[in-house]
């Protein structure tokens, strides 16, 4: 990659396939790379993922309230950052535990928030609720 680190990395237009590669060329050259001692170790996603703790699903903000996102990480999930989106548009990110953003939300009506876990395991953790704004 030539640039700067984008602040969004999901927003990046090469990120979805930037990871489809390098799982590709790890399994074609790890072997030859690692010899017989070495070996890949994959980390995956353990059955317990993120939760969105705050809001609590279906609650109700006045119009401008602040909103906390509070996502709460298993202790043995290695979560290095949390992307939030809001209606599917990403508004920020979080990189330091505990993962926390805040908003004012300046629309009424029902809104979704999703948070998106990354970290050093394949893929991602998902969690998501709505919120009403009335």
């Amino acid at each position: 990659p030539r640039g700067t680190i984008p602040g969004i990395p999901s927003a990046d237009s090469q990120y979805s396939l930037w990871e489809y590669a390098v799982r590709l060329w790890a399994r074609d050259n790890a072997p030859q790379l690692l010899g017989a001692e070495g070996f890949v170790e994959i980390i995956t996603i353990p059955q317990t993922p993120i939760r969105i703790s705050n809001p609590i699903n279906n609650s109700f903000y006045a119009p401008g309230e602040k909103v906390v996102i509070t996502v709460s990480v298993p202790h043995n999930l290695p979560v290095t950052s949390v992307e939030y989106l809001i209606n599917n548009t990403s508004v920020g990110s979080s990189v330091i535990s505990p993962f926390t953003f805040a908003l004012i939300p300046t629309q009424t009506g029902v809104h979704s928030v999703k948070a998106v876990a990354r970290g050093s395991f394949a893929g991602t953790s998902e969690s998501q609720v709505t919120f009403e704004v009335k």
